[in-house]
């Protein structure tokens, strides 16, 4: 684990690997841990983990939002002075990583969104973050988890793989309620970016749960004809968590498309020479 110091305080992140860059960014409640398994199946990569603010071993600041976590990401890379990468961001990581790209265009090179979506909470969706931080502020934090990660699998996935889900939960109930809150209060208040989607120059790989009860498959369709090169794999019997559920499909899926990106990199660099 390495640490730089950001905001008054800290940002964790792991490495491994050479090669062209690939970023992996974690959801709610979740941190960098969550793909230790699947990053060993990019042989010839670099991988790039990180704890976004106020998760895993990363400290949250005073003022939290899906910008500053962005801001957060472009600090580790400017550590580890990379200039170009594929930005892979999971549910809340995709909110993060869509943000990156907002503001940090030159450094990505490619993007995909794992179990995410390009739009703002609809007011359903604010009205259950508002009653989950109610609920932490009444009642400890791990009454909220031990809800929150069974509902991210399928159920028969979540029957068999009672240690996993147990493990995922364990690990979040080390976090304070203030760091829940705190995510969940900027999710809620992040704006609508589906506008950087449209005829976006680069491509946009959207990897869908068919069976995912957190990021609806309609959410994830309705952006794949935004971007000018975009392709989506919706995965059968999958919920939010593909990289547990199904990480053979999902590695195909996203080696397939880096070998895409790696083609269409070629070809437009050419055209520039």
């Amino acid at each position: 684990m390495s640490f730089i110091n950001y905001n008054q305080g800290e940002i964790a992140f792991e490495t491994t690997g050479k090669g062209k860059t690939l970023v992996f960014l974690h959801g709610f409640c979740e941190n960098l841990h969550v793909w230790d398994d699947f990053v060993k199946r990019f042989d010839g990569y670099k991988t790039i983990r990180i704890d976004l603010p106020g998760f895993g071993q990363s400290t949250l600041p005073e003022s939290l939002s899906i910008a500053h976590m962005a801001d957060a990401v472009k600090a580790v890379l400017d550590e580890l002075d990379v200039k170009n990468a594929t930005i892979i961001g999971h549910s809340m990581g995709g909110y993060v990583a869509l943000a990156f790209l907002e503001r940090y265009k030159a450094y990505v090179e490619s993007l995909v969104l794992f179990h995410s979506h390009p739009y703002a909470d609809e007011p359903q969706n604010k009205i259950y973050r508002q009653k989950s931080m109610d609920f932490i502020q009444r009642h400890r934090p791990q009454l909220y988890l031990k809800q929150l990660f069974p509902a991210l699998f399928t159920k028969n996935f979540a029957g068999s793989n009672a240690f996993l889900i147990e493990k995922l939960t364990h690990a979040a109930n080390k976090l304070p309620s203030e760091n829940i809150i705190a995510a969940l209060k900027a999710m809620m208040q992040r704006k609508d970016r589906s506008v950087l989607l449209k005829n976006l120059d680069i491509p946009v790989l959207f990897i869908v749960g068919a069976a995912d009860q957190i990021v609806g498959k309609k959410q994830s369709m309705g952006a794949i004809n935004y971007p000018n090169i975009s392709s989506i794999a919706l995965l059968e019997k999958v919920g939010h968590m593909g990289m547990f559920e199904h990480p053979k499909k999902c590695t195909k899926v996203l080696k397939d498309f880096l070998e895409f990106c790696k083609v269409y990199h070629i070809k437009e660099n050419a055209k520039v020479t």
